[in-house]
């Protein structure tokens, strides 16, 4: 599972991952820096189109609201070809989210998990693959919203937990975002290197999504 990231690096993100999306401009402008971005909340997402906003916790097409009755923060890559809610996404609805970093809690005993702060150790921010659709009010406004997909943990992640988001090697993004023909298969068994990860405890006050100060992202000694 991934169920919390940061997007702080504003600048340097929009830097690499720019231009925003031309039909929508402005949201540049109403963007600060996440340090403790919870699903359900807006974050940066590059579709082919550019990048843009968009609500994490993906809403199908058909929804009679913009809102879902079950998690759909992540989608299993082990699942997604054949998943009736994602598998139609596959062919042209594919879209990065640019990151600085993301959590995940390790369990320590019944009562208690231990959060960790995990990032790449030489790139400032990466990429997961994910999966979007559009929504459309009876007004035919458009809503966008996403999905991260997940895979089962390298060696690296699975000292601390049993998922992982798919990160993509830089040399995979456009691929990812513009290919019209993937092998998935190949492409989810293709694990992210536990070499280029590192990781750190932070406090618990990034148990709460209504806290985003740096001090989310500051390691505990």
């Amino acid at each position: 599972m991934c169920g919390r990231i940061s997007q702080w690096d504003v600048n340097k993100i929009e830097r690499e991952y720019k231009p925003w999306r031309k039909e929508i401009p402005g949201q540049q402008k109403i963007f600060n820096p996440r340090y403790n971005l919870a699903p359900s909340q807006q974050a940066l997402v590059k579709t082919k189109e550019g990048l843009e906003l968009m609500r994490w916790g993906l809403v199908p097409s058909w929804s009679k609201t913009f809102s879902t009755t079950f998690s759909t923060i992540n989608a299993k890559a082990e699942t997604i070809e054949t998943s009736k809610l994602y598998g139609r996404l596959l062919k042209s609805h594919r879209c990065l989210i640019p990151i600085n970093a993301f959590y995940e809690w390790q369990v320590v005993d019944s009562k208690h998990k231990q959060p960790y702060l995990i990032k790449l150790k030489k790139r400032d921010n990466f990429a997961l693959a994910g999966l979007y659709s559009s929504w459309y009010d009876e007004k035919d406004k458009e809503h966008r919203s996403f999905t991260i997909i997940t895979t089962r943990p390298n060696a690296f992640m699975a000292k601390i937990h049993d998922r992982m988001p798919r990160i993509l090697e830089k040399d995979q993004e456009k691929p990812w975002l513009e290919e019209e023909d993937v092998n998935y298969k190949m492409f989810f068994a293709d694990q992210f290197p536990s070499s280029q990860m590192e990781s750190y405890v932070v406090s618990t006050l990034v148990n709460s999504p209504k806290n985003n100060s740096e001090t989310i992202i500051t390691k505990v000694e």
